[in-house]
């Protein structure tokens, strides 16, 4: 199950809500899942055939600025001023159960669970992108 904050003071959630899941996601999935079937040879391309257009462009913003879709962010951490992020969302630990994932360092696990943080989160991506460009964190 998801759940999205009700109500947030100074930047943390006090009351969680649930919410219904998108149809694609899967709780099945693992760090052993692989790369698409098909042309799709990017996390990034892969991205693209989940969002329309826009929500891409939202979406394509937040993490050029966690990760820039570096290759070397799949499984690597790196600091923030608080926690040990990880991935090309930014993901710290307490990110990847509270959207119903288990960490991995497959990208393309970890692109449907930025989307799926993000719509649970902020409810559309451009929430979430008008979010990251106020605070600079998402």
């Amino acid at each position: 199950m998801l759940f999205t904050c009700s109500l947030i003071l100074s930047y943390q959630c006090l009351f969680m809500t649930p919410v219904e899941e998108p149809e694609w996601l899967t709780k099945k999935e693992t760090a052993t899942t692989t790369l698409p079937t098909g042309s799709i040879h990017s996390p990034r391309e892969y991205a693209k055939t989940l969002l329309s257009e826009q929500d891409f462009e939202h979406f394509d913003y937040i993490i050029n600025h966690e990760s820039a879709w570096s290759e070397r962010w799949y499984g690597a951490h790196y600091a923030s001023s608080i926690h040990t992020a990880s991935g090309i969302c930014g993901f710290i630990n307490a990110t990847w159960s509270s959207v119903g994932y288990e960490k991995t360092e497959d990208p393309y696990v970890q692109v449907r669970a930025c989307i799926t943080y993000a719509e649970s989160r902020y409810v559309t991506l451009e929430k979430a992108h008008q979010h990251h460009v106020d605070a600079g964190w998402w």
